[in-house]
């Protein structure tokens, strides 16, 4: 789940090579229990996103961790070419990290901390062509949004253990008011789905963790120099019921 919602907050493409800060929190059952803050660095050529998530609160006593997420790439035209992937972060005490390098149209895994679990099956590689890191999924779609207002897309992303299809429906717009202020205006409406496709456990019903998880995104403009991003992300996850990411922060580095 954590590292869903940390690609789901970036859900952005910047229009002009100027970097910006953004800040979002998690809340799940009532609590806030994430904070994600990423730069995000993306040019006319090219892009690159850093995003260090943290426990917070209540929810930092019982789960202490934190990840720092990279991803980089260039453009083709309107899509995203990923070049690299790093995940790297501490849960619960024990040290996690995905490394994913891209030769032609397919991720190709370089580390993966813990190990590969013996009960998952492996994705056939023949089955990898096309995939991209999430973070570059996201960002390929958002470059859409802001080229047409629309946020219609689907592709498929590699997390080193599982395959997963994503897809990105434009629902209109609609008035949203961000916490702390930070926005107040129309924002577009895009309902977004992810399904397991490949990497399943054999421990674990393949009817159950292959199912559609629905979802929403509200993207608005905030800085002159980003297109839409991520305003609210609503998701239904499986133990938490539906949770929420609000972005609360916006800041042009000097």
């Amino acid at each position: 789940m954590r590292s869903l919602f940390i690609l789901l907050l970036l859900f952005a493409v910047p229009a002009r090579g100027a970097p910006v800060d953004v800040t979002y929190t998690l809340t799940a059952l009532g609590m806030n229990v994430l904070e994600i803050t990423a730069r995000l660095d993306v040019s006319d050529r090219g892009y690159r996103v850093e995003a260090h998530s943290q426990t917070t609160g209540a929810a930092a006593l019982f789960v202490r961790g934190g990840q720092t997420t990279i991803s980089e790439g260039q453009w083709r035209g309107a899509e995203a070419v990923p070049l690299r992937y790093r995940a790297d972060g501490v849960w619960r005490g024990e040290q996690r990290r995905t490394h994913l390098d891209f030769e032609g149209s397919r991720p190709v895994l370089r580390s993966l901390l813990p190990v590969m679990e013996p009960e998952r099956e492996a994705v056939p590689p023949a089955r990898l062509t096309g995939a991209m890191d999430t973070l570059s999924a996201l960002i390929w779609m958002a470059r859409l949004a802001g080229l047409g207002d629309r946020c219609d897309g689907r592709t498929m992303t590699f997390d080193g253990r599982r395959l997963q299809e994503w897809t990105a429906r434009t629902e209109g717009r609609q008035e949203l008011v961000a916490v702390g202020g930070a926005y107040r205006a129309p924002a577009l409406r895009c309902a977004i789905t992810t399904q397991l496709i490949a990497g399943f456990r054999s421990d674990e019903s393949r009817e159950t963790t292959g199912r559609v998880i629905p979802g929403t995104v509200w993207l608005g403009l905030v800085s002159p120099h980003l297109p839409p991003i991520p305003l609210r992300v609503d998701m239904e996850t499986r133990m938490f019921g539906t949770v929420r990411v609000d972005l609360v922060r916006v800041t042009n580095p000097p």
